[in-house]
């Protein structure tokens, strides 16, 4: 990545220098082919690290110079999503990245059974030489491409955020797969924001009634959290949970929105 502009925000009266880089090509394509490929990034000890739509890691030292430089690290990720998913349909990929507490954690599009998805968790110490995965959370049901109560499937729709909570948990977030009734059930965790245990991977539902939130923010010293949901058409939502309200939020999807479903 090549250094290709530099501007000065201003956000509440506090200025910030932005650096915009440029890929030289490398993840130019990604699996939808004529668009720009889906990355996610983090910082973690002075390092940017990257991981591609399709699972490709890599880490840079130097943030600071006109060019970034990354070294991919070797991972199992194939073994959990690979060609024969990708070929499948170009919605099914990584879907995040999180790195704390000398551990990396990616969610993915997962094939439960065959033709049958969530959103799944992985994690693994991080090691700059290779990363070994494992499942540290998979849903118990599974939404089916084909065979499904609404007769429609959209796996964008699949959530996939996470955030550091504290050192034992994380929160997590799961989209509805089109199947728009999970999200108003309690006994499923689709279509949730969830607290994720990492000892025990028990979880906990913090709201319910999101259609897709891939945006999340958890501020600790206040105890909120922000989430956005892409919604319908006309109906994408800034959702705030207070968590020093111990009522569980629901925040209406589908029954309550400002959205029209796309189509009509």
């Amino acid at each position: 990545f090549f250094l290709n502009s530099e501007k000065r925000l201003k956000i509440f009266n506090k200025l910030y220098d932005l650096k915009v880089f440029q890929n030289t090509g490398q993840l130019v394509f990604g699996i939808n082919s004529i668009f720009p490929g889906s990355a996610y990034l983090d910082f973690y000890n002075k390092k940017l690290f990257i991981s591609s739509a399709t699972g490709i890691i890599g880490y840079s030292n130097d943030i600071s110079g006109d060019a970034l430089t990354f070294k991919q690290i070797k991972n199992n990720i194939s073994e959990f999503i690979n060609t024969k998913q990708f070929e499948k349909d170009n919605s099914f990929s990584v879907k995040d990245l999180l790195i704390f507490d000398n551990k990396i954690f990616i969610s993915f599009s997962d094939e439960i059974t065959n033709d049958c998805w969530a959103t799944s968790l992985l994690f693994a110490d991080l090691n700059y030489q290779e990363l070994k995965f494992k499942k540290i959370f998979q849903s118990s049901e599974c939404k089916h491409s084909t065979n499904n109560i609404d007769n429609e499937f959209n796996a964008h729709q699949s959530g996939g955020r996470i955030v550091k909570f504290d050192n034992d948990n994380i929160l997590f977030t799961t989209g509805d797969y089109r199947e728009r009734s999970s999200a108003q059930n309690k006994n499923s965790t689709f279509g949730k924001v969830l607290k994720i245990n990492l000892i025990s991977s028990d979880y906990e539902i913090i709201s319910l009634g999101h259609r897709n939130s891939q945006g999340l923010y958890f501020n600790k010293e206040n105890n909120y959290i922000i989430s956005t949901d892409h919604g319908p058409e006309g109906g994408d939502e800034i959702n705030l949970t207070d968590l020093n309200n111990k009522k569980l939020k629901n925040f209406g999807w589908p029954i309550s929105s400002y959205g029209e479903h796309y189509g009509g």
